[in-house]
């Protein structure tokens, strides 16, 4: 953390006991980038951006770094400095012609400085070096909690991930609905007529109608049971029915889902063969 970083290195208003250890700790930070051979990359990452204000941002300052660190040659920066100059001239009055003896002097001072002590520039460096550490390492966190959220846009979509409890919203105080809360849970009943290809074929060779047979001994009795166990129509057509028992958040005492989908489904199968007794009775299918 950067905090720690100014106990080891920040001299300033710090008890002189400290601060040798400090100078110990400064030492050794010096000694390893000085082994790594960053030290003038370093004091040229700071003087970059004095010069690139002093060009009035005519030279990209990855150009000015590389020409401080010597490793773009200084006239190649001069003939880019006059070609930008051409394109982009000074308009102002007490604007000095700028040239390259800017940048000779400070790749010089750095040179200079690269030979000496100077604790306080790499002291801030390794806080800046760290805190940019930190801040990269939450980014990389902030970017992984991100890709988990998926936004919807679409009416559609917002419907079935609010139906399915999958949905975080964050509405405004006057945008909640006052209701029976979210959706805690849900049980689905399928149903459909074992045959019923067979049993359609076999009533039409006779003249009778399918559909009718099904109504009366199906869907009818099953229509009136549908209020009274708690349920909710999602398909009923053909031979199929389809039916949906809804869990609300704030309705405690209607958790009982499994259970009336269980009880429901027992009185189906028993209207089902109490017609089936009858059919057989009167040479029906």
């Amino acid at each position: 953390m950067p905090e720690n970083m100014d106990c080891l290195f920040k001299l300033k208003e710090t008890e002189k006991e400290k601060q040798k250890y400090q100078v110990k700790c400064l030492q050794i930070l010096e000694q390893h980038l000085r082994k790594a051979d960053v030290i003038i990359p370093i004091l040229a990452a700071y003087e970059t951006e004095i010069l690139y204000e002093h060009y009035a941002k005519l030279l990209e300052p990855k150009l000015i770094y590389q020409g401080l660190c010597n490793e773009v040659n200084l006239q190649e920066i001069g003939v880019t400095l006059e070609h930008k100059l051409k394109i982009r001239p000074l308009r102002r009055v007490d604007d000095k012609p700028l040239n390259i003896k800017e940048l000779k002097n400070s790749q010089k001072s750095i040179a200079s400085k690269a030979k000496q002590s100077n604790h306080e520039i790499l002291s801030k460096f390794i806080n800046k070096f760290v805190t940019y550490r930190r801040d990269f390492k939450y980014h990389q966190l902030m970017l992984n909690a991100m890709k988990q959220i998926h936004l919807l846009s679409t009416e559609e979509d917002l419907d079935l991930s609010r139906s399915n409890n999958l949905l975080y919203e964050f509405l405004e105080q006057d945008e909640y609905i006052d209701s029976a809360g979210s959706i805690r849970c849900h049980v689905i009943l399928k149903a459909d007529i074992r045959g019923s290809t067979t049993i359609t074929a076999e009533l039409e060779e006779r003249g009778l109608n399918p559909a009718t047979l099904f109504s009366q001994n199906f869907f009818t009795p099953i229509d009136k049971l549908i209020k009274d166990f708690g349920a909710e129509k999602v398909f009923i057509e053909g031979d199929a029915i389809i039916l949906s028992f809804i869990e609300y958040e704030n309705l405690h005492e209607d958790w009982l889902s499994v259970a009336r989908a269980v009880g429901l489904a027992k009185k189906l199968l028993e209207i089902v063969q109490t017609n089936n007794q009858f059919n057989k009775k009167h040479n029906l299918p």
